[in-house]
């Protein structure tokens, strides 16, 4: 026996018992009140002892069962016999779990079946298999009662739908955090291609009516350019869109789009710069050059008179005229009717050809249709347009006067050129 064999294995546990505390309090103080790294030390020392006292055992044990056998081998000599087959823990172990038949008596499970001078025993399944087989069972039976009678736990497709509305509760409560900090001072331009996406779509349904899909502008100026009317950076983009320019017919969207919408389309709007739209208008406002910063403009002071202020100077007709040219100002601040309208008459700019022409609206409408369209329009681009500034019905028979007004004096002036016409026709026959 070796020096091993004779050291006791309570002296290793003594020898690093006393060994593992200072070892352990002098790595947690070189990182001071770190409780976390101490009981990591005290867990690893403890890990290491316990694997080297699994080995001294082993080998323990196997010095004593080789003194063992050589002792057992001693006595059979002398009693003139031989060694009766030992088995160790493991041996057992086997033969307990796979219950095999010995060679030496493989004849009495020896089966009829010969194929081809194979013959077959009749071993029975391992007590192993059997127990895990056994096993399986009971565990379907656990299954089938938690899962599925008692509902103690999800299924994966229910698993699936909480872990989804998880990671969409997450992403709500990321976007509402980014909505509450992102402004104007904050904002940044992504090319992300979901962001732009977004966006563009948010540009199609509330700002290609004026800007046309393209961005080559229409009642809106021209958004491919390098010419600005308020700056071209990303905060002046979010700025515009977030207030509005009430006094250009420019409508505040921060009402009814989220500051990351706003986010997304003037993105969008940036991505636009350098393209050739398919009608492009013609430059407006200044050159924006990048290195030169550009602080957002201040609320301009909406000057225009309303209804109440010039009722009594003017007829219907001319306050008519004024509100649908946006030159009087509505009460509630919505846009006048020419952002998107047209109406022939010399006195008014041509305007807009997004919505229809309005020249002929009284004889193809009447007054209570006109009155339901205006208060309460069915249109989507109207109804995000006048959402928070709804026009009011006293605003609106003004305007009927006007469209009254409109469309009689077109049917005397095409009346006038139809007889100019003829007259010249005679006179050319002549």
């Amino acid at each position: 026996m070796g020096f091993t064999d004779k050291v006791s294995p309570r002296l290793f546990f003594l020898i690093f018992s006393s060994l593992l505390p200072g070892l352990a309090f002098s790595q947690a103080g070189r990182s001071p009140g770190n409780l976390e790294i101490l009981l990591t030390i005290i867990v690893g020392l403890l890990l290491i002892v316990s694997i080297i006292l699994t080995l001294v055992a082993v080998y323990i044990s196997s010095v004593m069962k080789r003194i063992l056998d050589r002792e057992r081998q001693q006595t059979a000599a002398e009693e003139g016999v031989g060694p009766e087959p030992f088995e160790d823990f493991w041996q057992r172990l086997s033969r307990s779990l796979s219950r095999s038949t010995p060679v030496s008596e493989e004849d009495s499970i020896l089966m009829d079946h010969n194929y081809d001078g194979i013959r077959e025993l009749d071993n029975h399944l391992p007590p192993w298999w059997k127990t895990l087989f056994y096993f399986t069972i009971v565990w379907a039976a656990i299954y089938l009662l938690t899962y599925h009678v008692f509902d103690m736990f999800p299924l994966s497709g229910e698993e699936y739908d909480q872990e989804i509305a998880r990671v969409e509760a997450e992403l709500k409560a990321k976007r509402a955090l980014v909505a509450e900090t992102l402004d104007e001072n904050t904002v940044e331009f992504s090319d992300s291609p979901e962001i732009l996406a977004n966006g563009a779509a948010i540009f199609k349904t509330h700002c290609a009516v004026c800007h046309a899909v393209d961005g080559g502008g229409g009642v809106g100026p021209n958004l491919t350019d390098e010419y600005w009317l308020h700056g071209g950076s990303i905060k002046n983009i979010f700025w515009v869109i977030k207030y509005g320019v009430p006094v250009k017919g420019m409508i505040s969207w921060q009402s009814q789009l989220t500051p990351t919408n706003i986010r997304d389309i003037a993105s969008h709007i940036l991505s636009l710069k350098g393209t050739i739209p398919a009608n492009p208008k013609e430059p407006q406002g200044e050159f924006y050059d990048e290195a030169v910063v550009v602080e957002n403009i201040e609320s301009e002071p909406d000057t225009r008179p309303t209804i109440n202020d010039v009722g009594d100077s003017l007829d219907n007709i001319q306050v008519g005229r004024g509100l649908f040219s946006g030159s009087i100002r509505l009460n509630n601040g919505g846009p006048g009717c020419i952002t998107c309208h047209s109406v022939t008459e010399e006195i008014l700019p041509k305007g807009a050809l997004i919505a229809p022409d309005l020249t002929n609206v009284y004889s193809r409408l009447d007054e209570k249709t006109i009155l339901k369209y205006a208060t309460n329009p069915y249109h989507a681009v109207m109804q995000a347009a006048y959402k928070d500034m709804p026009v009011m019905e006293e605003e609106v028979t003004f305007l009927i006067a006007f469209f009254k007004f409109v469309g009689t004096a077109t049917v005397h002036q095409q009346q006038r050129d139809q007889r100019a016409a003829s007259f010249l026709d005679r006179i050319k026959k002549k």
